[in-house]
């Protein structure tokens, strides 16, 4: 849980504009490691790249993206963003995900149609 410190360090990045402008300009001419080493604490790091064009579905259900919000914590501005051609499913139905845990102790996500 990030510490009050930080929180008052993200509100004053995010209000203040030279601050603002620096961080911009490091998610536009940093490659992705460089810029998170510049930008943020270990542990605090944000999302600045999206791309969900490895799924292995062509539809996603509410509840999926709903937790990929809540997993990922977006930078204000994004360096890359791919996706592919999505349908978002209202019914849960539709999509139902079983996690199973494999040989090594790992769960995996099995989606089935």
């Amino acid at each position: 849980m990030p510490s009050h410190d930080y929180k008052q360090e993200v509100q004053l990045a995010n209000e203040d504009g030279v601050l603002r402008w620096i961080r911009e300009y490091v998610i536009d001419n940093f490659d992705r490691r460089a810029a998170m080493k510049a930008l943020y604490r270990v542990g605090y790091e944000r999302t600045i790249e999206f791309d969900l064009t490895g799924l292995p579905y062509e539809s996603i259900n509410e509840d999926l993206l709903g937790r990929l919000g809540n997993v990922l914590h977006f930078e204000g501005r994004l360096k890359y963003v791919a996706l592919p051609r999505l349908t978002v499913a209202n019914d849960a139905d539709e999509i139902s995900e079983v996690i199973g845990v494999n040989d090594q102790g790992q769960q995996d996500m099995i989606v089935e149609r």
